[in-house]
Formats: C-alpha cells, sequence, structure tokens
C-alpha cells in the first residue's frame, strides 16, 4: 500500500525507525499491523485508489428494461 505521514509529521519505518516517511510523497509500505494502527490514528494518510480503467457495474448502470415486448 502506498502511504505518506500526515502534513507536519514524520513517522519512522517499521523495519528501520532511524528513516522516516514525511508527508510530501507517497511511499510503498507494506500491508502490516504498524502501518495500518498508524492509518486508523491518523499519523499516515493512504494514497487513493485509482479508479482509471475500473469499470463498477452496478444495477443502477444497467439497462434492465424488459425489450421483447
Amino acid at each position: 500500500m502506498k502511504v505518506k505521514a500526515a502534513t507536519g509529521l514524520r513517522v519512522p519505518k517499521e523495519d528501520n525507525p532511524a528513516r522516516y516517511i514525511d508527508d510530501k510523497t507517497f511511499v510503498d509500505v507494506p500491508d502490516s499491523a504498524y502501518y495500518r494502527r498508524l492509518l486508523q490514528s491518523g499519523d499516515l494518510q493512504s494514497k487513493p485508489a485509482s479508479r482509471k480503467g475500473r469499470t463498477d457495474n452496478t444495477v443502477a448502470d444497467m439497462d434492465t428494461e424488459d425489450k421483447t415486448a
């Protein structure tokens, strides 16, 4: 998952606490309890999922009119 620190924060990396995740760029981190806990607390922000190439076929989008009559 891609994350960055909340504005004004620097968050230590799980595998090397002497290195930090800053609030400027998103970095790839493993989906671990450590990073999920920081996301939950608001210290980290996740990158919004890209909708490029995604198709949502919901019932509201489908043409459900009966055309046999």
